[in-house]
C-alpha cells in the first residue's frame, strides 16, 4: 500500500484534491471500523501525501457521525507524519464577529479563518506566495468593509518547501511526535 508523508482531512466543501497527481484510491478498515469515506494516495508537488473528506464525499456525514479514531488510524497506517485539517469553524470570542478575519503570517501572506461565505472578487488575481499577498488583501478588505483581526503570527503551507515548519509549529504542545507515539493503540 502507498505511504505517505502529509495528510490532508478535508473538512465541510473540501471534499477532493485536484492536486493530487497520480491519485489512487484506498478502501481502510481500522480497529476503529471505516473511516470516513476512501483515503485518496499521490503526491502534491512531489511530496508523498494522502487524502481524505472528513464529512464524505457529498457530505453525508453529520459532525457526530465522524469516525474521528477511525480516521487518524486510517492516516497513521499509510504512513502519515504530518496531519493538516481543513475546517469551517467559528469563534468562541464574542470580539469576533461573522465575516471577521484573522491574517496571521510569518511570510508576508497569511492563514484565513472566519469567512462564512465566499466573497466575489477577494481573491481573484491574487499573486500567491509572494510578499504582497497579506498587504494586498488586507488592501480589499477595507475595500469591501469588512473587518480584520489580526493575530499571531505562524507559518502557513503554500510550498512543499513549508511542510519543514510543522515539527517546530508544536513544540511544547500535546501534539509532538513523541507524546504521539506513546499513546496507547486500540485494544
Amino acid at each position: 500500500m502507498a505511504q505517505a508523508l502529509v495528510g490532508i482531512i478535508g473538512g465541510s466543501g473540501l471534499y477532493q484534491m485536484d492536486a493530487l497527481q497520480d491519485a489512487q484510491e484506498h478502501v481502510m478498515e481500522t480497529p476503529f471500523g471505516a473511516p470516513s469515506d476512501v483515503l485518496v494516495t499521490g503526491k502534491v508537488h512531489g511530496v508523498p501525501a494522502v487524502f481524505l473528506a472528513r464529512h464524505a464525499r457529498g457530505h453525508r456525514l453529520l459532525p457526530f457521525e465522524v469516525p474521528y479514531r477511525a480516521n487518524i488510524h486510517a492516516m497513521k497506517q499509510l504512513g502519515v507524519r504530518y496531519l493538516l485539517s481543513v475546517s469551517a469553524v467559528g469563534s468562541l470570542r464574542e470580539e469576533f464577529k461573522p465575516l471577521d478575519m484573522l491574517l496571521p503570517a510569518a511570510d508576508g501572506g497569511y492563514v484565513l479563518i472566519g469567512l462564512r461565505a465566499p466573497i466575489p472578487g477577494l481573491f481573484t488575481g491574487m499573486a500567491w506566495s509572494t510578499p504582497v499577498v497579506a498587504f494586498e488583501t488586507l488592501r480589499r478588505m477595507a475595500s469591501l468593509g469588512l473587518r480584520v483581526w489580526k493575530g499571531p503570527l505562524m507559518h502557513d503551507i503554500d510550498e512543499p518547501a513549508d511542510l519543514y515548519h510543522l515539527p517546530g509549529a508544536f513544540k511544547n504542545t500535546p501534539f509532538t511526535e513523541k507524546n504521539i507515539r506513546e499513546r496507547p493503540g486500540p485494544g
